[in-house]
């Protein structure tokens, strides 16, 4: 029985990876490069471009894939760049709209103190020649006796009073004045009117103005337009996690800073394959350039 050490068996093995390096350098030589068929896996890199808006609703996702052939995940690292927040028109409202109040409103308003008006030296009105007024009685048709005498007498006890007086003499005569149609014409001479100094006080008091309820109404209307490009300059703040399970949980958080980041380094956050979601937030409206660099080995069979 032949017996075989252990350092013969160590260095039997070295030998034999020795005559295969040797045997795939010639292989290689005589193919003129590098084939599948000489290999038992290679490293690829491939990278994942996105450029999305986002702010503190809306979120952005990129999405990218761990392949089945994988043995094993070199890198994964990723890089953003900020930029100023873009639109591209600047849309307008249409429907209309109505705005109601409810119940109306009072407004006092209320002076301060009141207020005084005074008259310096009062006012005066003279009137230049004075004038004649006529007035005209319109009824008339009654007959009036009036007494006409030219005798009279001294007389005492003058109705029945201890006074002196006159009375007609019994040779007078009686005439019948008709009541007719006559005119009184009043003359008022030179005179003037007089406003002595004084003033007018308001005391404190408030107008209170009542508005009923009401509504305004905006009719249908629509605003045209306008395509451009509209930019928005802000400092957001940058936070982003990874997701292994299709959205459903996310790992630890990265960035949290208001600058561009370059490089960083998230291979520890990625341990399977199939799909996986890098999700940006942000504490602002803003816009994002993202690249994920990912380094594999692949299985070729």
């Amino acid at each position: 029985m032949i017996e075989i050490k252990q350092e013969e068996i160590d260095q039997l093995k070295e030998d034999l990876e020795i005559a295969n390096l040797q045997l795939q350098a010639a292989n290689d030589t005589l193919d003129g490069n590098i084939t599948s068929k000489n290999m038992a896996s290679f490293r690829n890199t491939y990278v994942i471009n996105a450029q999305d808006s986002l702010d503190t609703t809306y979120p952005m996702y990129v999405y990218f894939n761990v392949l089945d052939e994988t043995i094993k995940i070199v890198s994964v690292k990723v890089s953003y760049w900020i930029h100023k927040y873009r639109a591209y028109s600047k849309a307008g409202a249409s429907g209309g709209g109505q705005t109601s109040s409810s119940g109306g409103s009072s407004t006092p308003t209320t002076s301060s103190g009141g207020g005084q008006t005074t008259s310096s030296g009062g006012g005066q009105t003279t009137s230049s020649g004075g004038a004649i007024t006529p007035t005209t009685s319109v009824s008339g048709g009654t007959i009036y006796p009036v007494l006409s005498t030219s005798v009279w007498q001294q007389a005492d006890n003058v109705g029945d009073q201890n006074r002196q007086g006159l009375i007609a003499g019994i040779s007078g005569n009686v005439i019948n004045l008709p009541g007719t149609s006559h005119t009184h014409t009043v003359s008022i001479g030179n005179h003037t009117h007089t406003v002595s100094n004084h003033t007018h006080t308001v005391a404190n008091h408030t107008h209170t103005v009542t508005i009923a309820n009401h509504t305004h109404t905006v009719s249908n209307h629509t605003h045209t337009a306008v395509y451009g490009i509209f930019e928005e300059d802000t400092t957001p703040i940058i936070t982003f996690s990874v997701s292994q399970d299709g959205g459903v949980g996310y790992g630890e958080e990265y960035g949290k800073v208001a600058i561009d980041r370059l490089l960083i380094d998230i291979t520890e956050s990625i341990t399977t394959k199939g799909s996986k979601i890098i999700k940006f937030e942000s504490t602002t409206r803003t816009r994002l350039t993202v690249q994920v660099e990912i380094k594999l080995d692949i299985k070729v069979r």
